[in-house]
């Protein structure tokens, strides 16, 4: 099911904007590791730009929220993020 989706409508060409500009540092989701492999075939099937992929999210329930996506951004220096 994860892997079908199709990228939202203009996702793809705004994404290579921003990397060509220099400001697309990495992706975070809030996904769990254990999907890392699809989420990064996923993203080089749809010729998104190669930038690092971060998962904060957990398999356990109880430690789903311990990383924030926040916490992504202050180890990449990011200063914007746009999310859904």
């Amino acid at each position: 099911l994860l892997f079908s989706c199709e990228p939202l409508p203009g996702a793809l060409e705004a994404a290579w904007a921003l990397y060509d500009a220099g400001l697309l540092a990495c992706y975070i989701t809030r996904r769990p590791m254990a999907v890392d492999p699809i989420t990064r075939a996923w993203l080089a099937t749809h010729g998104f730009p190669p930038v690092p992929v971060e998962h904060v999210g957990a398999t356990a329930g109880e430690t789903y929220f311990e990383t924030c996506k926040s916490t992504v951004c202050r180890r990449y220096g990011i200063t914007h993020m746009i999310d859904d």
